[in-house]
């Protein structure tokens, strides 16, 4: 089942705030994304979402993460 914009950000928003609270915990090069955050329920969803969709706000989004994961100053 394809997944609307709308319900796409009505789920992803809230994961996104609770990866920014804990952005500072490194798991030896990992901190938890989005995703992490996410019911295993609608996880399928939103993944599929996110290889279907390109949106430069979830690649800045994923590049942060990354980033974060590996120290990094800045983005």
């Amino acid at each position: 089942m394809k997944m609307e914009k709308k319900d796409f950000y009505t789920i992803y928003i809230p994961a996104l705030e609770k990866a920014f609270q804990n952005d500072s915990i490194n798991l030896g090069f990992y901190v938890k994304s989005p995703e992490d955050y996410l019911d295993d329920e609608v996880a399928s969803q939103i993944d599929q979402h996110l290889e279907e969709h390109e949106d430069e706000f979830l690649e800045k989004t994923a590049c942060y993460f990354d980033a974060k994961s590996h120290g990094f100053p800045s983005v």
